[in-house]
Protein backbone atom coordinates (compact mmCIF):
# COMPACT_ATOMS: atom_id res chain seq x y z
CA UNK A 1 0.00 0.00 0.00
CA UNK A 2 2.79 2.54 0.49
CA UNK A 3 3.54 2.38 -3.35
CA UNK A 4 -0.43 3.69 -3.68
CA UNK A 5 -0.30 6.08 -1.09
CA UNK A 6 3.21 7.53 -2.44
CA UNK A 7 1.34 8.61 -5.25
CA UNK A 8 -1.48 10.58 -3.27
CA UNK A 9 -0.50 13.81 -3.05
CA UNK A 10 -1.78 14.56 1.10
CA UNK A 11 0.86 17.53 1.65
CA UNK A 12 -1.77 19.51 -0.83
CA UNK A 13 -4.54 21.41 0.18
CA UNK A 14 -5.85 22.72 -2.89
CA UNK A 15 -8.01 20.90 -4.76
CA UNK A 16 -9.98 21.71 -8.58
CA UNK A 17 -14.00 21.53 -8.84
CA UNK A 18 -15.85 20.35 -11.83
CA UNK A 19 -15.72 23.74 -13.35
CA UNK A 20 -11.66 24.12 -12.98
CA UNK A 21 -11.77 26.14 -10.12
CA UNK A 22 -9.32 25.67 -7.68
CA UNK A 23 -9.89 26.16 -4.03
CA UNK A 24 -8.05 25.22 -0.76
CA UNK A 25 -10.13 22.34 1.91
CA UNK A 26 -9.19 21.74 5.30
CA UNK A 27 -9.73 18.01 5.51
CA UNK A 28 -9.04 15.88 2.41
CA UNK A 29 -10.73 12.68 3.62
CA UNK A 30 -14.49 13.77 4.48
CA UNK A 31 -16.05 12.88 7.61
CA UNK A 32 -18.76 10.91 6.00
CA UNK A 33 -18.17 7.11 5.14
CA UNK A 34 -19.77 3.79 4.62
CA UNK A 35 -19.45 0.90 5.72
CA UNK A 36 -19.59 -2.67 3.29
CA UNK A 37 -19.18 -6.34 3.72
CA UNK A 38 -16.63 -8.38 1.15
CA UNK A 39 -16.45 -11.75 1.36
CA UNK A 40 -17.66 -11.54 5.42
CA UNK A 41 -15.36 -8.33 6.03
CA UNK A 42 -16.38 -5.23 7.26
CA UNK A 43 -14.09 -2.21 4.94
CA UNK A 44 -15.00 1.44 5.62
CA UNK A 45 -14.97 3.38 2.32
CA UNK A 46 -15.02 7.78 2.33
CA UNK A 47 -18.14 9.23 0.81
CA UNK A 48 -15.25 11.61 -0.74
CA UNK A 49 -12.16 12.41 -1.35
CA UNK A 50 -10.22 15.89 -2.17
CA UNK A 51 -6.63 15.13 -3.34
CA UNK A 52 -4.95 16.45 -6.45
CA UNK A 53 -5.19 13.70 -8.87
CA UNK A 54 -2.34 11.35 -9.11
CA UNK A 55 0.88 11.72 -11.33
CA UNK A 56 0.68 8.47 -13.65
CA UNK A 57 4.48 7.27 -13.90
CA UNK A 58 3.76 3.81 -14.85
CA UNK A 59 5.32 2.53 -11.43
CA UNK A 60 2.51 0.69 -10.16
CA UNK A 61 1.66 -2.97 -10.51
CA UNK A 62 -1.75 -3.62 -12.21
CA UNK A 63 -3.43 -4.23 -8.80
CA UNK A 64 -2.26 -1.27 -7.36
CA UNK A 65 -3.59 0.90 -10.29
CA UNK A 66 -6.60 -1.11 -9.18
CA UNK A 67 -6.24 0.20 -5.67
CA UNK A 68 -5.51 3.91 -6.48
CA UNK A 69 -8.41 4.20 -8.88
CA UNK A 70 -10.75 2.86 -6.81
CA UNK A 71 -9.48 5.61 -4.41
CA UNK A 72 -9.91 8.12 -7.23
CA UNK A 73 -13.41 6.69 -7.73
CA UNK A 74 -14.85 8.43 -4.64
CA UNK A 75 -13.18 12.09 -5.58
CA UNK A 76 -15.66 14.85 -5.16
CA UNK A 77 -14.74 15.80 -9.26
CA UNK A 78 -17.31 13.99 -11.32
CA UNK A 79 -14.76 13.79 -13.98
CA UNK A 80 -12.33 12.84 -12.07
CA UNK A 81 -14.38 9.97 -10.74
CA UNK A 82 -15.28 9.04 -14.36
CA UNK A 83 -11.22 8.70 -15.20
CA UNK A 84 -11.05 6.48 -12.43
CA UNK A 85 -13.77 4.51 -13.75
CA UNK A 86 -12.59 4.26 -17.06
CA UNK A 87 -9.37 2.92 -15.69
CA UNK A 88 -10.72 -0.17 -14.33
CA UNK A 89 -12.37 -1.22 -17.19
CA UNK A 90 -11.85 -4.85 -17.74
CA UNK A 91 -10.07 -5.53 -13.49
CA UNK A 92 -12.83 -7.62 -12.79
CA UNK A 93 -11.79 -8.35 -9.18
CA UNK A 94 -14.48 -8.67 -6.68
CA UNK A 95 -13.21 -6.16 -3.71
CA UNK A 96 -13.33 -3.54 -6.83
CA UNK A 97 -17.05 -4.25 -6.82
CA UNK A 98 -18.31 -1.89 -3.92
CA UNK A 99 -16.38 1.06 -5.98
CA UNK A 100 -18.63 0.32 -9.40
CA UNK A 101 -22.23 -0.27 -7.19
CA UNK A 102 -21.88 3.45 -5.50
CA UNK A 103 -21.28 5.01 -8.55
CA UNK A 104 -24.08 3.64 -9.67
CA UNK A 105 -26.39 5.77 -7.49
CA UNK A 106 -24.82 8.67 -7.65
CA UNK A 107 -26.04 11.42 -10.23
CA UNK A 108 -23.55 12.10 -13.35
CA UNK A 109 -25.00 10.08 -16.35
CA UNK A 110 -21.48 10.01 -18.09
CA UNK A 111 -20.48 7.79 -15.49
CA UNK A 112 -23.89 5.47 -15.60
CA UNK A 113 -22.70 5.57 -18.72
CA UNK A 114 -19.03 4.65 -18.53
CA UNK A 115 -20.46 1.62 -15.65
CA UNK A 116 -23.09 0.30 -18.73
CA UNK A 117 -19.78 -0.28 -20.90
CA UNK A 118 -18.45 -2.20 -18.17
CA UNK A 119 -21.07 -4.75 -17.83
CA UNK A 120 -20.27 -7.96 -18.52
CA UNK A 121 -20.67 -11.12 -16.95
CA UNK A 122 -18.37 -11.18 -14.60
CA UNK A 123 -19.11 -7.84 -13.64
CA UNK A 124 -22.81 -8.19 -12.95
CA UNK A 125 -22.41 -11.59 -11.23
CA UNK A 126 -20.13 -9.75 -8.68
CA UNK A 127 -22.28 -6.85 -8.34
CA UNK A 128 -24.88 -9.41 -7.92
CA UNK A 129 -23.04 -11.59 -5.08
CA UNK A 130 -22.06 -7.59 -4.02
CA UNK A 131 -25.43 -6.93 -3.52
CA UNK A 132 -26.85 -9.85 -1.93
CA UNK A 133 -23.87 -9.34 0.90
CA UNK A 134 -25.45 -5.85 1.31
CA UNK A 135 -28.66 -5.62 1.88
CA UNK A 136 -28.95 -2.42 2.77
CA UNK A 137 -26.31 -1.11 0.07
CA UNK A 138 -28.63 -2.39 -2.25
CA UNK A 139 -31.74 -0.57 -0.67
CA UNK A 140 -30.14 2.77 -0.67
CA UNK A 141 -28.34 2.16 -3.86
CA UNK A 142 -32.30 1.52 -5.76
CA UNK A 143 -33.29 4.73 -3.82
CA UNK A 144 -31.11 6.72 -4.82
CA UNK A 145 -31.31 5.62 -8.56
CA UNK A 146 -35.14 6.58 -8.43
CA UNK A 147 -34.19 10.10 -6.54
CA UNK A 148 -31.68 11.12 -8.55
CA UNK A 149 -33.80 10.06 -11.40
CA UNK A 150 -36.96 12.38 -10.12
CA UNK A 151 -34.89 15.09 -9.81
CA UNK A 152 -32.62 15.34 -12.84
CA UNK A 153 -33.56 12.85 -15.92
CA UNK A 154 -36.98 12.39 -16.12
CA UNK A 155 -37.68 15.12 -18.49
CA UNK A 156 -35.02 14.09 -20.67
CA UNK A 157 -36.43 10.13 -20.28
CA UNK A 158 -40.41 10.51 -19.26
CA UNK A 159 -40.21 6.78 -18.74
CA UNK A 160 -38.56 5.47 -15.80
CA UNK A 161 -38.38 1.78 -17.91
CA UNK A 162 -35.95 3.60 -19.75
CA UNK A 163 -33.44 5.59 -17.31
CA UNK A 164 -30.18 3.85 -17.83
CA UNK A 165 -29.69 3.84 -14.30
CA UNK A 166 -32.89 1.34 -13.10
CA UNK A 167 -31.76 -0.48 -16.53
CA UNK A 168 -28.79 -1.36 -15.12
CA UNK A 169 -29.89 -2.21 -11.59
CA UNK A 170 -32.24 -4.43 -13.24
CA UNK A 171 -29.56 -6.60 -15.33
CA UNK A 172 -28.22 -6.81 -11.78
CA UNK A 173 -31.12 -7.89 -10.41
CA UNK A 174 -32.26 -10.42 -12.60
CA UNK A 175 -28.63 -12.22 -12.89
CA UNK A 176 -28.46 -15.61 -12.00
CA UNK A 177 -24.72 -16.03 -11.01
CA UNK A 178 -23.53 -18.44 -13.11
CA UNK A 179 -25.52 -17.84 -16.43
CA UNK A 180 -24.16 -16.19 -18.75
CA UNK A 181 -26.54 -12.90 -20.09
CA UNK A 182 -26.33 -12.15 -23.69
CA UNK A 183 -27.18 -9.10 -24.93
CA UNK A 184 -30.08 -9.04 -28.17
CA UNK A 185 -29.24 -6.02 -29.93
CA UNK A 186 -32.09 -7.01 -33.29
CA UNK A 187 -35.41 -8.60 -33.00
CA UNK A 188 -37.40 -8.98 -35.76
CA UNK A 189 -38.55 -10.79 -38.76
CA UNK A 190 -36.98 -11.14 -42.42
CA UNK A 191 -38.00 -11.71 -46.02
CA UNK A 192 -38.72 -14.88 -45.36
CA UNK A 193 -41.11 -14.34 -42.31
CA UNK A 194 -39.01 -15.89 -39.81
CA UNK A 195 -38.26 -14.48 -36.36
CA UNK A 196 -34.76 -12.95 -35.79
CA UNK A 197 -32.67 -12.40 -32.92
CA UNK A 198 -29.18 -10.65 -33.25
CA UNK A 199 -27.06 -11.22 -30.83
CA UNK A 200 -24.44 -8.78 -29.65
CA UNK A 201 -21.25 -11.34 -28.81
CA UNK A 202 -21.79 -14.54 -28.44
CA UNK A 203 -22.70 -17.23 -31.79
CA UNK A 204 -24.89 -20.24 -31.61
CA UNK A 205 -23.26 -21.93 -34.66
CA UNK A 206 -24.17 -25.83 -33.74
CA UNK A 207 -28.02 -24.70 -32.42
CA UNK A 208 -29.58 -26.62 -35.73
CA UNK A 209 -28.68 -29.59 -34.31
CA UNK A 210 -31.00 -29.31 -31.65
CA UNK A 211 -33.73 -29.96 -33.59
CA UNK A 212 -35.71 -27.11 -31.88
CA UNK A 213 -36.56 -25.54 -35.59
CA UNK A 214 -34.06 -22.50 -34.42
CA UNK A 215 -30.70 -22.19 -36.99
CA UNK A 216 -27.97 -19.64 -36.51
CA UNK A 217 -27.62 -17.15 -39.69
CA UNK A 218 -23.36 -16.92 -39.71
CA UNK A 219 -23.85 -14.07 -42.00
CA UNK A 220 -25.89 -11.73 -39.73
CA UNK A 221 -24.66 -13.25 -36.66
CA UNK A 222 -28.36 -13.99 -35.22
CA UNK A 223 -30.60 -16.68 -34.20
CA UNK A 224 -33.51 -17.05 -36.90
CA UNK A 225 -36.53 -19.54 -36.78
CA UNK A 226 -38.46 -21.69 -38.66
CA UNK A 227 -40.84 -19.76 -41.05
CA UNK A 228 -43.74 -18.64 -38.61
CA UNK A 229 -47.20 -20.71 -39.38
CA UNK A 230 -48.94 -21.96 -36.41
CA UNK A 231 -46.56 -20.31 -33.28
CA UNK A 232 -47.00 -16.44 -33.03
CA UNK A 233 -44.24 -14.55 -33.06
CA UNK A 234 -43.91 -14.08 -29.07
CA UNK A 235 -44.62 -17.80 -29.05
CA UNK A 236 -41.48 -18.19 -30.95
CA UNK A 237 -39.65 -15.11 -28.95
CA UNK A 238 -40.15 -17.46 -25.49
CA UNK A 239 -38.80 -20.69 -27.72
CA UNK A 240 -35.62 -19.37 -28.41
CA UNK A 241 -35.15 -17.78 -25.30
CA UNK A 242 -36.07 -21.10 -23.32
CA UNK A 243 -33.49 -23.12 -25.78
CA UNK A 244 -30.41 -20.92 -25.14
CA UNK A 245 -30.71 -21.00 -21.97
CA UNK A 246 -31.85 -24.76 -21.28
CA UNK A 247 -29.82 -26.18 -23.88
CA UNK A 248 -26.21 -23.23 -23.52
CA UNK A 249 -26.78 -22.22 -19.97
CA UNK A 250 -26.91 -18.24 -21.32
CA UNK A 251 -30.05 -15.42 -20.94
CA UNK A 252 -30.86 -13.78 -24.09
CA UNK A 253 -32.07 -10.12 -22.57
CA UNK A 254 -33.25 -6.82 -24.91
CA UNK A 255 -31.99 -4.33 -23.10
CA UNK A 256 -33.06 -0.26 -23.77
CA UNK A 257 -31.11 0.15 -26.83
CA UNK A 258 -32.61 -2.65 -28.19
CA UNK A 259 -33.82 -2.55 -32.21
CA UNK A 260 -37.66 -4.34 -33.51
CA UNK A 261 -37.70 -4.35 -37.31
CA UNK A 262 -40.73 -5.35 -39.00
CA UNK A 263 -42.39 -6.16 -36.05
CA UNK A 264 -46.60 -5.77 -35.69
CA UNK A 265 -47.29 -3.40 -32.50
CA UNK A 266 -48.99 -6.43 -30.35
CA UNK A 267 -46.19 -8.58 -31.23
CA UNK A 268 -43.41 -5.58 -30.42
CA UNK A 269 -45.20 -4.72 -27.38
CA UNK A 270 -45.69 -8.46 -25.97
CA UNK A 271 -41.84 -9.42 -26.52
CA UNK A 272 -40.81 -6.12 -24.88
CA UNK A 273 -42.79 -6.33 -22.32
CA UNK A 274 -42.47 -9.88 -21.38
CA UNK A 275 -41.60 -10.62 -17.67
CA UNK A 276 -40.91 -13.87 -17.98
CA UNK A 277 -37.92 -15.59 -17.53
CA UNK A 278 -36.10 -18.01 -19.58
CA UNK A 279 -36.55 -20.72 -17.35
CA UNK A 280 -40.20 -20.85 -17.70
CA UNK A 281 -42.25 -22.84 -19.86
CA UNK A 282 -43.55 -21.26 -23.04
Amino acid sequence: MENVYSKIPFNQNNTTNFYNQQYEVSNLLSQDSFEVKIKDEKCQIPYRVYFNEPQNDNKLSPTQNDILNCIYTRHHNGKVRQNALENLSGRNSYWITPFRVQLLGEYVYEIIETLSNQLDNSVIDNCKRFLAENPIIAKQTKARIISYYGIYYRWQHPKFEDYLGKTIFDRIDKKYIGIDQEEITKIGIDDENRLFLKTKEKSFSMIYRLAKGINWDNDRKRLISTPIKEWSKYKWYLHILNTIHNECNIELIPTRKTEYINLDRKSKNQISQNKKRPHNKV
